[in-house]
């Protein structure tokens, strides 16, 4: 990593649902070795990466397609 640093953090509720802190916990690796992994993706003036993304498969676990779910933040 470039030694910035960045505020990683996770859409918790939305009108429709709410994501239980344990869920919210249990990403926060997998965020943290991304967000490294992918450094070089992120906009140059990138402060905080927000998880607000799903990836959708189907009844089989072929995957469709990811999708982006705002929270209105």
């Amino acid at each position: 990593m470039s030694g910035k640093n960045l505020v990683l953090s996770a859409a918790t509720k939305t009108t429709n649902w709410k994501r239980p802190d344990l869920a919210v916990h249990a990403m926060k690796a997998p965020l943290e070795e991304a967000v490294a992994a992918n450094e070089s993706i992120l906009p140059r003036n990138t402060a905080e990466v927000i998880l607000r993304t799903a990836v959708c498969v189907d009844s089989s676990g072929n995957f469709i397609r990811t999708v982006h779910l705002p929270t209105g933040k």
